[in-house]
């Protein structure tokens, strides 16, 4: 299985900043540059965990040669607060990355996720506190069965969330959209698979005025009896899910 290591990054991507040495912490920092493409890269199967951790100045990040990358471990692209965009079209095998991915991308507005057809499943914190995010389309996430705690937690500019592609979605984390206080409608239609949302779905999103989810009681209960969810969201007092 191919491994990302400093020799191989140096030789790759020549011109840019050595990565960090050490084997948990190698890709913290790993360069200043505003752009990054991936096209020139040899056809890594896995990269570890920090893999462009905390990459301040990195505006692009082009994954279009990445065709065979399968896994991702943890923080990858971790407070990256200037990134603008993320060319998904090229991880056609990409299945499952760790933690906090893109946590904290403050400048990020939209994810095209059209090209991450296989991808199963994603740790805490997908795009926790993303909060220049607008639109997020789900449609490419047909695979897609499992997303850890706080996915889209705190992004309060997010406006539309497309789930029409999230038909394999089976469990949800706590804290889903926990504070998308720009959020005015969810289409849980296609949700069809979903056995388990945790904690606080939805909660403090006040502009929600909508939420169709009827699909989700045919087969009993979903969400986890902690708290309740859907506090502080603008919707009528008499739904139910």
């Amino acid at each position: 299985m191919a491994l990302f290591d400093t020799a191989t990054m140096n030789d790759v991507m020549s011109g840019l900043a050595a990565v960090a040495e050490g084997s948990a912490h190698r890709f913290i920092g790993f360069s200043n540059d505003a752009e990054i493409e991936c096209t020139r890269l040899a056809r890594p199967v896995m990269v570890g965990n920090f893999w462009l951790h905390g990459c301040t100045r990195l505006t692009t990040l082009d994954c279009t040669g990445l065709t065979q990358l399968a896994s991702v471990g943890d923080c990858w692209l971790y407070g990256c607060t200037s990134l603008t965009a993320l060319d998904c079209t090229g991880l056609i095998q990409l299945s499952s990355v760790g933690q906090s991915w893109l946590h904290g991308c403050a400048s990020l507005t939209a994810m095209d996720c059209t090209g991450l057809t296989q991808l199963a499943a994603v740790g805490n914190y997908w795009f926790r506190d993303c909060s220049s995010l607008t639109a997020l389309d789900c449609t490419g996430l047909t695979q897609l069965a499992t997303v850890d705690c706080d996915w889209l937690y705190g992004c309060t500019s997010l406006t539309v969330l497309d789930c029409t592609g999230l038909t394999q979605l089976a469990t949800v984390g706590d804290c889903w959209l926990l504070g998308c206080t720009s959020l005015t409608a969810l289409d849980c239609t296609r949700l069809t698979q979903l056995s388990r949302v945790g904690h606080s779905w939805l909660h403090g999103c006040s502009s929600l005025t909508a939420l169709d989810c009827a699909r989700l009681t045919q087969s009993g209960p979903i969400l986890a009896p902690r708290l309740q969810p859907f506090e502080g969201a603008g919707l009528p007092g008499d739904l139910e899910c």
